[in-house]
């Protein structure tokens, strides 16, 4: 039984040290491509044992297709989740990406849960249609006891979150140039 763990990819935290599956084996990891919009990186790694084969989808899914989640939050465990995806470029980043566009994601809804970033959205096929980027959320404004404004906090919008959708992931595999 084969674990997948997120890694979040912190300005010059290279190299990355990461275990794999229930053996506990440690991989050193090194990033080979970045885009600091997206904050997607690819990796490589050695590991004693074979890893399976894992297939990202020739094209984008389209709204309202059947979808699941796979990951370890926050090293909890392995967590599976059913979704549909929601929306297309429904988030926006004003940021430039690697191939000088804006950065946008697609949404699904369905079952989220916050340190799932980086884990693969699988299709019914079993190929990989996105990564996961974010849970939405929505602003609320927090008040001291004399009713006075001190700031903004942010809550999950339970069941939504965004990915990048496998026709970026495909293209930064690609074009995006080695570090």
């Amino acid at each position: 039984e084969n674990e997948m763990t997120a890694f979040l990819i912190p300005n010059g935290g290279f190299p990355i040290e990461g275990t794999i599956g229930s053996s506990g084996e440690v991989v050193h990891f090194h990033v080979i491509k970045y885009d600091s919009c997206t904050q997607l990186a690819l990796l490589i790694g050695v590991t004693k044992k074979i890893s399976p084969e894992i297939h990202i989808a020739q094209w984008d899914s389209r709204i309202g297709a059947d979808v699941s989640t796979v990951g370890n939050p926050l090293g909890r465990g392995l967590l599976y989740n059913e979704a549909t995806v929601s929306g297309r470029r429904s988030m926006v980043l004003t940021c430039q990406t690697f191939n000088h566009k804006p950065a946008s994601f697609n949404t699904y809804s369905g079952g989220t849960i916050g340190g799932q970033t980086g884990s693969p959205l699988f299709n019914s096929n079993g190929r990989i249609v996105g990564l996961l980027v974010a849970v939405a959320t929505t602003p609320i404004e927090v008040y001291d006891e004399e009713g006075n404004q001190i700031g903004i906090t942010y809550i999950p919008i339970s069941h939504m979150g965004y990915f990048v959708p496998s026709s970026f992931i495909r293209t930064f595999i690609r074009k995006a140039p080695l570090i």
